[in-house]
């Protein structure tokens, strides 16, 4: 499992619901538009595929970062939400 930033900057409420309904079915919501995800390659590919087809429009930006905990560079600093100890991926 390897950590990663989902985030998105979209204006359309209706987008946004979907990409919020999405990324809540593999991760943790951080904050307003953030969330910490632990996703394995297959996962992280079904992931994907859902984000591409949704459709394209030049007024938004779906990111998604892996995270590097260990690496010399990264600084990490505070507590984030616990993730569910539960090896169980619900999807509403």
């Amino acid at each position: 499992m390897r950590s990663y930033l989902g985030m998105y900057d979209v204006s359309c409420p209706r987008r946004r619901s979907t990409l919020f309904r999405i990324l809540s079915a593999y991760g943790i919501h951080q904050q307003k538009s953030v969330f910490e995800c632990r996703l394995n390659s297959d996962f992280r590919l079904q992931l994907i595929q859902q984000l591409a087809v949704l459709p394209n429009d030049t007024f938004q930006r779906i990111v998604l970062i892996q995270v590097y905990p260990n690496h010399p560079d990264s600084i990490m600093l505070g507590a984030a939400k616990e993730h569910p100890a539960s090896h169980c991926l619900y999807i509403a």
